[in-house]
């Protein structure tokens, strides 16, 4: 049992994300966060131990289109199984 990470999403460092659960698109994941539910809202910021929504910004501002955008251009292999 795996998670399933959806796209643009912000991982924080030392976060751990565990169990048989969805963390939806554009998700900011906070530091040091442990993630143990499924979050299917999009575009929102979760945090803590455990973690939970702390504000409805997500990760847009984490992740820039623009970069993606570049590796996607660079690194055509890294996104082959995600445009499924």
């Amino acid at each position: 049992m795996t998670p399933k990470i959806g796209n643009n999403v912000y991982i924080g460092p030392g976060a751990k994300i565990f169990g048989d659960i969805e963390i939806a698109d554009g998700i900011a994941i906070g530091a040091n966060s442990i993630v143990n539910k499924s979050f299917t809202e999009p575009n929102i910021g979760i945090a803590g131990i455990p973690a939970k929504k702390i504000n409805d910004r997500g990760s847009e501002k984490l992740v820039p289109k623009e970069l993606l955008i570049t590796l996607k251009k660079d690194y055509p292999k890294i996104f082959e199984n995600l445009e499924e």
